[in-house]
């Protein structure tokens, strides 16, 4: 049996779970390989916030991710774990493709 899909009460930003949300973007599902499998992101519309939404009309793509990872990084240490180097340059990586797939999925529909 699979897990239902994660869904919020309230909009939240897609990229780093701040609100309120300030803009939207259509996309289609984004499939990102990982190893051997591929997570399938279902989001057709997705949220973010004002800083993430000027990050992503500005094109910065590699400061969303950097801001990603510091918050994330953040959140992490809030609840008692410390990534190390190694651990933030794969959750890096990680965020880089996810990025990187929403970008290219960005104004095509399902």
């Amino acid at each position: 049996m699979s897990d239902p899909p994660i869904s919020r009460s309230e909009p939240m930003c897609e990229f780093c779970d701040n609100d309120p949300v300030a803009k939207a973007y259509d996309a289609a599902p984004a499939r990102i390989p990982f190893g051997r499998v591929s997570i399938l992101f279902c989001i057709s519309n997705w949220k973010a916030c004002a800083t993430c939404a000027a990050l992503i009309d500005e094109g910065r793509w590699d400061d969303l991710t950097e801001r990603v990872l510091k918050l994330w990084v953040r959140e992490a240490r809030k609840c008692g774990a410390y990534p190390d180097y190694q651990e933030q340059e794969r959750l890096r990586y990680a965020f880089d493709r996810i990025h990187a797939a929403i970008r290219d999925s960005m104004g095509r529909t399902a």
